[in-house]
């Protein structure tokens, strides 16, 4: 089991597993960071969250995180995309690898003043395109009160499943 059971009840899990089942919300503003260019970008966007020294996370990212873990570079773990408009990141969305067969779509986020204008489905389902175009599954766990992300997870096509009742989509 890839969680322990008290994350169970209170996550929930989507996935995506045919491009064709893929909803896309293309933007030309959608585009992958490269946090050695971007890094102003992103340590900006991240202030708004109260991320403001290297160790201080938001949902798992830290200023650190990214500069060790992500890259514009395939050869590393993970990889951020944003929503990049007015030389500002206004949504945040991030893959990384979680097994050899299933990247997860993770570290999604939108800026406070420019939530409702779906920057997130457009981030979201840039890398969930990305993702199964390498012929991975697209995975993503987010908390059950979460309804905001659900929402934007079902339109760009993943499906809810159940870990320990069906155990993948």
């Amino acid at each position: 089991m890839r969680h322990k059971d008290n994350e169970m009840n209170s996550s929930y899990y989507g996935c995506i597993t045919d491009i064709r089942q893929l909803h896309r919300f293309h933007s030309d503003n959608v585009r992958w960071l490269d946090p050695s260019v971007d890094y102003d970008l992103i340590e900006e966007y991240l202030s708004y969250f109260n991320v403001h020294s290297a160790t201080d996370t938001y949902f798992g990212i830290s200023l650190k995180r990214i500069q060790d873990d992500y890259s514009i570079d395939e050869d590393r773990n993970g990889r951020l995309c944003g929503f990049v408009a007015d030389g500002r990141i206004l949504s945040l969305a991030g893959v990384e690898v979680y097994s050899p067969t299933e990247w997860k779509l993770c570290a999604v986020s939108s800026h406070p003043a420019h939530r409702n204008k779906g920057h997130s489905k457009a981030t979201c389902s840039f890398v969930a395109q990305y993702i199964l175009e390498a012929n991975k599954r697209a995975i993503c766990e987010t908390n059950i009160t979460n309804l905001a992300m659900q929402s934007v997870l079902r339109q760009i096509g993943m499906t809810q499943y159940f870990l320990g009742r069906t155990g993948n989509c």
